[in-house]
């Protein structure tokens, strides 16, 4: 899997020993590249063991404080790519709880990073944003699509998202270094969240609790749909836009597949053999919507691009939640 585009390339990535950060360091590490990774300096050392197990001699990790701005200048040195994935991120009863301690451990990180990136020669940052930016008032977004600023202001995650996508292209004008937004949608695979309920996102959740036969309440009508892109799908796209000098601002990256979460239940529970049986509610009367995405921009700049099956993409996230968690 070697490459000779990323052979010695240094490639610097936050937040490693999270869910995209770890398998982003075996993927990139596999092609040839130097990966440096960052691991905040509260990371358990059992969470840094499930998740790079298998790479850690592989690559070099670092302790360090992104909120502090020197430990931030100090990583970024030599590096050729940042892609910084390290983020205050948790369930919607998370980020709702702590809206202000996410907005705020958030900023101060993207703002260090970007200020560090400033400071060094040829560089490409690549900045982690979140589809949830948009404002669900169109039937296909993309990135032409009005943003509702009522619909962010309101959510920290959300508005450190959006702010810090302005910040990026703000400082990569003034510093003249390269830089690249990626809108990401739902993503899962192995390395996910599965010990903190209120960190999880809604594949693993499932897992969990389809294995633990807790029950489960569904928000929305039950015909809502979402994207899911599994993770080397997403670091496939990433290493695309990467290779080819992606020249645009931002882009959305989604799974061009789409689901209810019914019956994504309904499929979890296919692949788990289970003596309990969780009981299922959907609650109607909460107002949610469906999220479609117009990828059109990302296929003109990578191609039509494989996306493994679904249930492939969940026997594995569940081999890797059986493995590691029960």
């Amino acid at each position: 899997m070697k490459s000779k585009f990323w052979k010695n390339k240094k490639v610097l990535i936050t937040g490693v020993s999270g869910f995209v950060g770890s398998n982003a360091a075996e993927y990139f590490s596999d092609l040839g590249a130097q990966v440096t990774g960052t691991i905040s300096l509260k990371t358990p050392a059992e969470k840094i063991t499930k998740n790079l197990g298998k790479i850690i001699k592989k690559i070099n990790i670092e302790r360090i404080d992104l909120l502090s701005p020197l430990s931030a200048q100090k990583i970024v040195k030599g590096q050729d790519i940042i892609l910084h994935f390290a983020a205050l991120d948790g369930s919607m009863k998370y980020k709702k709880e702590h809206t202000a301690d996410i907005f705020s451990d958030n900023m101060r990180m993207n703002l260090n990073m970007l200020e560090a990136a400033g400071k060094i020669e040829n560089v490409l940052f690549v900045f982690m944003s979140s589809a949830e930016v948009y404002s669900n008032t169109e039937d296909r977004m993309n990135e032409q699509s009005r943003i509702d600023m009522a619909h962010i202001k309101g959510d920290g995650y959300k508005l450190a998202k959006l702010s810090s996508e302005i910040a990026t292209k703000q400082f990569s004008n003034q510093y003249g270094f390269k830089s690249l937004v990626l809108r990401t949608a739902n993503l899962y695979g192995p390395g996910d969240e599965f010990t903190n309920e209120e960190r999880m996102r809604v594949i693993p959740s499932l897992i969990k609790k389809l294995h633990e036969g807790s029950s489960i309440q569904l928000v929305g009508t039950g015909k809502e749909i979402r994207s899911f892109l599994y993770i080397t799908d997403f670091l496939s796209i990433v290493r695309q836009l990467i290779e080819k000098d992606a020249s645009v601002e931002i882009v959305t990256v989604a799974g061009s597949r789409y689901v209810t979460l019914p019956k994504m239940v309904k499929l979890i529970s296919s692949l788990i053999p289970r003596d309990k049986k969780s009981e299922i509610q959907q609650l109607e009367k909460v107002k949610t919507f469906s999220r479609k995405f117009d990828i059109t921009l990302l296929k003109s700049l990578v191609g039509e691009f494989e996306e493994i099956p679904l249930e492939l993409g969940l026997k594995k996230t569940i081999s890797f939640y059986q493995k590691n968690y029960l």
